[in-house]
């Protein structure tokens, strides 16, 4: 919209605190949690191929992964909305954009950083987050 000549236009900026109950806490604990999960298994994965073929995906390609990573695990997609999930995808593509292929070694040089604690997945694929299955040695454990 352009402004006209003379006309002054007040920008009201509003601040709103939330004080969320003790159920909606947990269900924000929870996805964060559910977040920082997928955000290790995608890191782990992204690892993996860029060891192996010493190229990095795109963020497109980075969230049809996630899309992937999603069907396999239900209980996050039950929780996590889509938006969230892909919002984790492109913060993988931030955090490996400064990895790079150590020629003496083979392996990924520098060390994208993966989330730190424990998440309980209900399922049976419990894991500690930040571990590397996949045996890259870019993540570095918090």
């Amino acid at each position: 919209m352009n402004q006209k000549e003379g006309e002054n236009k007040n920008i009201t900026t509003v601040d709103y605190r939330l004080y969320p109950n003790s159920t909606d806490e947990k269900k924000m604990d929870l996805v964060r949690n559910y977040c920082g999960y997928l955000y290790n298994l995608l890191l782990e994965d992204e690892i993996g191929c860029f060891t192996e073929t010493g190229k990095k995906r795109s963020v497109f390609d980075l969230k049809k992964r996630m899309t992937v990573l999603s069907k396999d695990h239900p209980e996050t997609r039950d929780v996590v909305y889509s938006t969230c999930r892909q919002n984790v995808a492109t913060r993988v593509h931030r955090a490996m954009k400064g990895c790079y292929m150590d020629k003496e070694t083979g392996s990924c040089a520098a060390n994208p950083v993966s989330r730190r604690g424990t998440v309980t997945i209900p399922s049976a694929t419990n894991r500690r987050m930040g571990s590397s299955s996949s045996g890259g040695s870019c993540i570095c454990p918090i």
